[in-house]
């Protein structure tokens, strides 16, 4: 009897102590290594949430009847209980996934779990991104191809305490991966909210900044780095330096922290630098018509030309699917997981890309009539004058003159030489199709301003090669 007693006693205290503990962890008291645990009141107001107002989704339930998900075992819990992803020791007699079993108490192995729900019955359809048909490269999917199937059959590589770049397969490349979690945190994320930063489906999530950045074209420098709370969703760019930058090794890719460096000579405004290349008052871009920029950065609806100049870009600006809701990285028909808008023209990237087929991708953003071109003298758009007319069958290619990966680059507006070799990376990345040697451009010291563009500064004072032929200095 007394024995019932203590044993009765010991376990009224467990349960106690495992309340309080639960409860703590809720309130936020704990940091599970991955994230900091997320208070109670922000994982209601999340998309998972309870919290239905306003932006933010009705929250998870898979008890509702004619979803794809629906589980009538689950039909005494609310909207945004904890139940509805997470089958504490089988309580609702659910179905424990195998090989491997969760590791968190999901109902279903990392993505899967996602994809029950993101299908569109009843949660936007993340799923049909990663299952684009076709024949693609690997660079085209965040995960799942043919080829290698980074978010499926790597069940084993993700874990929720990851914080060094060795997690991320710096040391070994086999133990990259790209999961859902890797991207967004379940317990925080929202949805787009353009007037608020502080809302968005990467918050709460993970990214990394470099320690030093250096001077134009630097290798970033990554000491003591280690993994940090997105708290803003501009802040887009940190989660992809997670897997795209030397801080955990670029795999077969390039160096997105090393390119988009502010420090450099060309870049794309992904860090929000206050005087970026571009804040001059040349360059417009498609905002008429069609109106393809607002629909592949839809924030800035109805900015003008002056305005889209200075403004921070996220790289799912240019990268995705399309404007079609959901926006994000996941997926892609056009290779490189570019984002195309629905019914654009604008569809290739290569080396053949010219205005004559009038399909060049950038043409989604810049304008392809070049109004206002920087590439000019007084009233001469070189863009639209002899071998630089994109429009004529006799013009020479986009990437004669500019770098193949338009992140950033070493030299002013991107431009290259044909005796060029890209500097800290495979040259094949950068430089590509045909640079004639009577095309030669001269060393970046003599390069121009916007509007102050001459033949000899090109191409020397010769009808040859001329000039100096070494790029850069």
């Amino acid at each position: 009897m007394l024995d019932m007693i203590r044993f009765r006693m010991k376990y009224r205290k467990f349960v106690v102590v495992l309340f309080v503990t639960v409860l703590l962890g809720l309130m936020g008291y704990y940091d599970n290594g991955w994230t900091a645990a997320p208070g109670l009141n922000t994982y209601i107001n999340s998309s998972h949430g309870s919290n239905g107002e306003g932006l933010r989704p009705p929250g998870v339930n898979r008890a509702k009847t004619g979803t794809a998900v629906y589980d009538p075992r689950l039909a005494t819990y609310a909207t945004g209980n904890c139940a509805h992803c997470h089958e504490q020791h089988a309580s609702i007699n659910g179905d424990s996934p195998t090989n491997p079993a969760s590791r968190y108490m999901i109902f279903d192995v990392e993505q899967d779990a996602c994809f029950a729900c993101h299908n569109g019955n009843p949660a936007s359809d993340i799923l049909s991104d990663f299952t684009l048909g076709g024949a693609f490269s690997i660079v085209t999917y965040h995960g799942l191809t043919s080829s290698i199937d980074y978010i499926k059959t790597i069940n084993t590589q993700h874990v929720a305490h990851e914080k060094d770049r060795t997690d991320f397969g710096f040391s070994d490349p086999g133990n990259r991966h790209a999961e859902c979690t890797d991207c967004h945190n379940p317990h925080t994320a929202t949805a787009i909210d353009t007037s608020d930063t502080s809302l968005g489906p990467i918050i709460g999530s993970t990214g990394v900044f470099p320690s030093f950045r250096g001077g134009n074209w630097a290798t970033p420098v990554w000491t003591d780095v280690f993994t940090e709370e997105i708290v803003d969703r501009l802040e887009q760019y940190k989660v992809c330096y997670k897997c795209h930058s030397n801080w955990a090794g670029v795999g077969t890719g390039t160096n997105l922290a090393q390119e988009f460096n502010v420090n450099n000579d060309a870049y794309h405004n992904i860090e929000g630098s206050a005087n970026p290349p571009s804040s001059d008052t040349y360059g417009n871009f498609q905002i008429t018509g069609n109106e393809w920029a607002y629909k592949m950065m839809p924030r800035y609806n109805n900015a003008t030309n002056a305005t889209l100049r200075n403004v921070q870009l996220i790289c799912s600006d240019c990268h995705g699917n399309s404007d079609i809701s959901p926006q994000g990285i996941h997926g892609s028909s056009v290779n490189h997981i570019l984002k195309v808008p629905d019914n654009s023209p604008y569809t290739t990237w290569d080396e053949a890309s010219d205005g004559t087929d009038g399909n060049v991708w950038c043409f989604n953003c810049h304008d392809p009539n070049f109004t206002n071109s920087g590439f000019s003298s007084g009233m001469a758009n070189f863009h639209n004058n002899g071998k630089h007319d994109v429009n004529s069958t006799s013009s020479v290619f986009c990437m004669s003159c500019h770098t193949a990966v338009p992140h950033g680059y070493t030299n002013y507006r991107m431009l290259v030489c044909e005796d060029e070799t890209a500097p800290g990376a495979s040259s094949s990345f950068y430089i590509r199709g045909t640079r004639p040697g009577s095309f030669l451009l001269s060393q970046k010291t003599n390069w121009a301003s916007s509007g102050g563009w001459t033949r000899t500064i090109c191409h020397g004072t010769g009808s040859g090669a001329g000039g100096v032929t070494t790029c850069p200095p």
